[in-house]
């Protein structure tokens, strides 16, 4: 199995996971459509062809579970079409904030949402991944949950760092976990002084070491599980 980490910081100038610069230094590309009609894609799949590199997952379909399942068709497609036009052969998929709670019977019908999203993906030659999102407002928001509908969805799942944290996810938790139902980790710390978990947000991400999160923990959790 190809282990695959990816670091994951939320800073002004890291704000773009996807961005083609040219040698301009004004920003001449900063859309799809744009790059698509200045020649940048070309550019783009051709550089990384030369230089043996791999684009990682695209970063993502959101909406998930909190949109009708034809607005979310609808968005899957236009972003399933751009990962195929990179070249992109994975695309992450992210849970919505859904007005109220989940109900059980609301659980079984995401497991169905996920299943038809994954079908979509793969008749565009996709893979598709699930992020657990720890926000308490996103829905699905521990590893017990998230793990419930992606497993029978068959979706690996995407385990961020960040996100084990502020859901309080025992490391023991993550161990149990198959290697196969894990599909990419998100690698990232953040600054914890003062802080719960549940008061923590995307901009106090910091590189691995620079804050104060149990990656050993964690990391050592992870690599229980044969991944």
């Amino acid at each position: 199995m190809v282990q695959q980490f990816q670091m994951q910081i939320w800073k002004p100038e890291f704000a773009l996971q996807m961005m083609l610069v040219s040698r301009s230094t004004s920003h001449e590309c900063l859309y799809s459509v744009d790059c698509e009609e200045k020649g940048f894609q070309d550019r783009a799949v051709s550089a990384l062809r030369r230089s043996s590199l791999e684009w990682l997952p695209l970063n993502a379909l959101e909406g998930l579970f909190a949109l009708k399942l034809s607005a979310l068709l609808a968005r899957a497609g236009s972003v399933f079409l751009l990962a195929g036009r990179f070249g992109i052969s994975q695309v992450i998929a992210v849970p919505g904030k859904p007005a109220r709670g989940i109900s059980m019977q609301e659980a079984q019908e995401a497991q169905e949402t996920l299943r038809v999203v994954k079908e979509k993906a793969n008749s565009y030659g996709i893979s598709l991944l699930y992020e657990l999102i720890g926000f308490s407002s996103h829905a699905f928001s521990t590893l017990a949950e998230a793990n419930a509908v992606t497993e029978e969805a068959d979706v690996p799942l995407v385990l961020d760092t960040f996100h084990l944290a502020v859901s309080q996810t025992n490391p023991e938790e993550v161990a149990k976990l198959s290697a196969e139902a894990i599909g990419l980790v998100h690698l990232s710390d953040a600054l914890t002084k003062a802080k719960t978990p549940e008061e923590l947000h995307d901009e106090d991400r910091v590189l691995p070491g620079e804050g104060g999160l149990p990656l050993a923990e964690i990391l050592e959790a992870i690599f229980l599980t044969g991944y």
